[in-house]
This record gives structure tokens, sequence and C-alpha cells, in this order.
């Protein structure tokens, strides 16, 4: 979309911004914007647009914050998950037994022994 001058009124201030959103997306972020202000308003008693102002960025930040943390923490689990499901498609593959004794394997069809070398097929 071109570029284009789209007047905002907020806090008593009026001033052109240039955007390449269409006006009917920069109204609905400044109704958005107005909502959140006046619940500021109410909840804090702050009626000057400065404080008024540096409140609500303050909350905004923090939601972006916290929403950055999640969408972060979303990603280290899927990893998470996709390394787990890998490691569990190698061990499906087979085992091999190391160290120096025989290994006793207890299964509900009995039991098995297998010494240092052997290699387990557990599918």
């Amino acid at each position: 979309m071109a570029v284009q001058l789209v007047t905002i009124e907020v806090l008593g201030a009026s001033f052109a911004v240039q955007t390449d959103e269409t006006r009917e997306y920069m109204e609905t972020l400044l109704a958005e914007l107005e909502r959140r202000l006046d619940s500021l308003r109410t909840a804090t008693r702050v009626a000057d647009p400065l404080k008024l102002s540096i409140l609500a960025n303050i909350t905004m930040l923090d939601e972006l914050a916290r929403l950055r943390r999640q969408v972060g923490a979303n990603q280290a689990s899927d990893e998470l998950g996709r390394l787990a499901e890998r490691l569990i498609g190698r061990l499906d593959e087979e085992w091999q037994v190391m160290g120096k004794g025989k290994v006793h394997i207890f299964m509900r069809s009995g039991k098995a022994t297998y010494s240092p070398g052997d290699r387990l097929r557990l599918s």
C-alpha cells in the first residue's frame, strides 16, 4: 500500500503520521490505545497526559516482553521435542551393550543376557 498521512488525535494532541497501513487499521490501533488509556486513567487516577502515556507504554512493553518470553519458551520447547523425537528414533533402532560385564534385561517375555559389544534390537 502507498504511504499516506493519517491524522491522530490522542490525549488532547493532534498530529499527522505517515504510514503504509490502511486508515481503518490505524483507527483500530488508536481505539485500542484509547481503551487502554481510559483503563489506566481509572485504575491509577493519573490525569496528566504525559504520565498516562508513559504508564501505557510501560504496560504495553511489559506485555510485549512477556509474549516474547512465551514465544521463546514455546520455540525452545518445540526444539526440545524435535531433539527428543530424534533421540527416541535412534534408541528404537538399537542399543549396544558397553562395559565389562554382562547385562541382564528382564521383560514380560522373560530374561535376556547380553555381553559387551552385543547389539540389542529394540523394535
